[in-house]
């Protein structure tokens, strides 16, 4: 099962959503870290990685593959300001693809905290689709963007 968080500084909050996922999956489990972080605190997410069994690896994001990162004018190309509120590692999903030679993974926002196994999720056949998600209102075609299934494939 390959694991994919973005951030920027929430090192606690990842090492609080792993625990749950850990706690409550029996699966091996590999879990991505993509940042920009260059800090001795990753050290403790490897502990708790290793404490599982399980395994972890960071990749360090040079913000440079990220063209739009530097190019985009915040008072002239978004809406109101939008994109100031998004932090940088909002876009570091776009990289998942590049940086994962699997054919899926499980993006996760590092505030999500798992309450059940998420095998059954993990293991759904998605080869008909680019996404898997959860929405906010049932029927609705939008999918809450911190939950997705990814098909790898997809996006290569």
């Amino acid at each position: 099962m390959n694991i994919v968080f973005c951030t920027d500084n929430q090192l606690e909050q990842v090492g609080t959503s792993m625990t749950s996922i850990f706690e409550l999956t029996n699966e091996p489990i590999t879990v991505y870290l993509f940042s920009a972080i260059k800090s001795p605190e990753l050290i403790n997410l490897h502990k708790l990685t290793n404490s599982y069994g399980q395994e972890f690896k960071h990749i360090l994001v040079d913000k440079s593959k990220i063209p739009f990162l530097k190019t985009i004018n915040i008072k002239e190309d978004c809406h109101q300001g939008l994109c100031k509120l998004l932090p940088d590692s909002a876009y570091y999903r776009w990289l998942i693809p590049e940086y994962l030679k699997h054919n899926k993974c499980l993006y996760l926002d590092t505030d999500i905290i798992a309450n059940k196994d998420i095998t059954s999720f993990y293991n759904m056949d998605i080869d008909k689709f680019s996404v898997v998600g959860s929405s906010a209102k049932s029927g609705s075609p939008e999918i809450i963007s911190g939950i997705m299934l990814m098909n790898l494939i997809c996006f290569r």
